[in-house]
């Protein structure tokens, strides 16, 4: 349940965002454009070919949230100490879980608002594709989903937090994602390409890499031959409460430097 009491929230869903679009008209326009087309770019597809590959939306998905959270994140906090503006929120009588509802909340629910559009198309692409994979697969996909899209909007925002300008918050959030999701999976997996032309067995970090990458997860989760109860972690069921933990771990840090740094209650 929202809030209603924390102008702040408010503030940060609505009154800047309708602020933006008045003085400049045409971010709405962009947006909408960008919206139409990648409506088009989905429908079309959908309706040809009569179905998308299982985990092809929920890709899309992924690929929206880790692209979009850190610009819209970066300057949630780090733009206050650019502005100045930190002293005129911390003299209000808006306490330290407050301030971070109404800055992290908004954020993770903007991008979540933007992800449920694409719960029309998953209908679609069930009915398409004949009601594969079930329902309970695509449920379990879009849990890492949202899971992982509240792990890296805690993220950014956190990083947002030690920051002070939104520059430096925005190229840490993507370098971090970029060693995370890309560097990291390609030197595990060159390690042990190397270690097995000496006949060495698996390399255990490439499996728990594998198995921790959001893609891998919800692809897992999509897959018609995984079960969610006989393999959890090859499912994605195990991976999605690690990412919800995680996310409440570094909300909640920020959270106490909050309270820490403005004595907030």
């Amino acid at each position: 349940m929202i809030p209603i009491d924390n102008p702040l929230l408010w503030y940060h869903l609505v009154g800047q965002s309708a602020g933006k679009l008045r003085k400049e008209p045409a971010l709405a326009v962009a947006a909408l454009a960008i919206v139409v087309i990648a409506v088009a770019l989905i429908a079309i597809p959908l309706k040809q070919s009569g179905g998308f590959e299982p985990g092809a939306l929920v890709v899309l998905q992924l690929a929206i949230a880790t692209i979009a959270a850190p610009p819209l994140c970066g300057p949630i906090f780090a733009a206050d100490y650019e502005k100045g503006s930190w002293d005129a929120i911390v003299v209000t009588r808006l306490t330290a879980k407050q301030i971070l509802i109404g800055k992290v909340g908004s954020r993770f629910f903007l991008i979540g608002a933007l992800l449920a559009c694409f719960f029309v198309f998953q209908a679609l692409n069930l009915g398409a594709a004949g009601g594969q994979p079930p329902f309970l697969k695509v449920a379990l996909a879009n849990l890492a989903v949202y899971s992982w899209t509240a792990l890296v909007v805690s993220f950014c925002c956190w990083i947002s937090y030690r920051s002070r300008t939104a520059i430096s918050a925005l190229i840490g959030s993507y370098l971090t994602l970029f060693i995370l999701l890309l560097a990291l999976p390609f030197v595990v997996s060159l390690i042990e390409a190397i270690f097995s032309g000496f006949g060495a067995s698996e390399f255990a970090a490439s499996r728990i890499v594998e198995s921790a990458h959001p893609y891998n997860v919800a692809t897992a989760a999509m897959d018609r031959y995984s079960d969610p109860i006989k393999q959890p972690i090859d499912s994605g069921l195990l991976q999605s409460p690690a990412y919800a933990g995680l996310s409440m771990l570094f909300a909640y840090s920020t959270l106490r430097s909050i309270r820490r740094q403005w004595r907030k209650s």
